[in-house]
């Protein structure tokens, strides 16, 4: 069954972190770089998160959003990325306060393979927006 993805943070060749549903429940969503391989592994990690976790990334998420709004409509540049050093003392407070939460987040026994995909409804958000995945168990011997 398809569940939302609320956002996505990080990608490379498909989402790597964000906060998705599980079973109706928000949770963020981690797919770890495996050295022993030197690539991403094909399953993802997931950990409950609190109410107040998720109210401080859609803060943090609409600060982004804004932003890129205005830079693909030639308001602003790409030096004012939010992320990029100090250009927003808001983003960058809540990012700290979210890192340091993710760093106390429990996971899930499991690992999960997932399967994402877009909405055809809305081809018209940016790639990563308006996502919904699968989260199948891995079996331990996979």
């Amino acid at each position: 069954m398809f569940e939302q993805v609320l956002m996505v943070w990080d990608v490379n060749d498909g989402p790597l972190t964000g906060i998705a549903l599980y079973k109706g429940a928000p949770h963020y969503f981690t797919r770890e770089f495996d050295e022993s391989i030197d690539e991403y592994p094909d399953f993802f990690e997931l950990h409950p998160i609190s109410d107040d976790f998720l109210k401080l990334a859609e803060l943090n998420m609409n600060i982004f959003r804004k932003w890129v709004s205005e830079f693909h409509n030639g308001y602003t540049t790409l030096k004012t990325h939010p992320n990029y050093g100090d250009k927003n003392t808001e983003y960058n407070r809540i990012r700290r306060l979210l890192d340091d939460a993710i760093g106390k987040l429990e996971p899930l026994e499991n690992k999960f393979f997932s399967e994402f995909k877009k909405s055809p409804a809305h081809d018209d958000l940016p790639q990563w927006d308006n996502l919904s995945a699968t989260w199948t168990p891995r079996k331990v011997d996979e």
